[in-house]
């Protein structure tokens, strides 16, 4: 007579989650850019700083939230960053 295990099948351990395929880098940079984007007004005062420093660092939770809903690689996201920044900087150059 077959036994239990027999007759239901060996379930294998893969057949569950599996906590070290989580992206969890890409979920940290969601959590931090959404934190960022809520913190950044009340630290960044228009008042007392610049400008160009504020589009810079405006820019940085636009790019961990676009690092955490693309599977871009770090390198080319933070490539992005920077053309922003750039283009950020030269655009408020031209209008001032």
């Amino acid at each position: 007579m077959p036994s239990k295990r027999e007759l239901v099948g060996n379930p294998s351990r893969s057949s569950g989650l599996n906590w070290s395929e989580i992206q969890w880098g890409r979920i940290g940079a969601f959590l931090i850019g959404v934190s960022f984007y809520i913190v950044i007004p009340s630290i960044f005062n228009s008042d007392q700083v610049s400008p160009p420093i504020t589009a810079v660092t405006s820019v940085i939770p636009i790019i961990l939230l676009y690092y955490s809903f693309t599977q871009i690689s770090w390198q080319k996201t933070l490539r992005v960053g920077v053309g922003m920044a750039m283009v950020s900087l030269a655009g408020m150059y031209l209008l001032y």
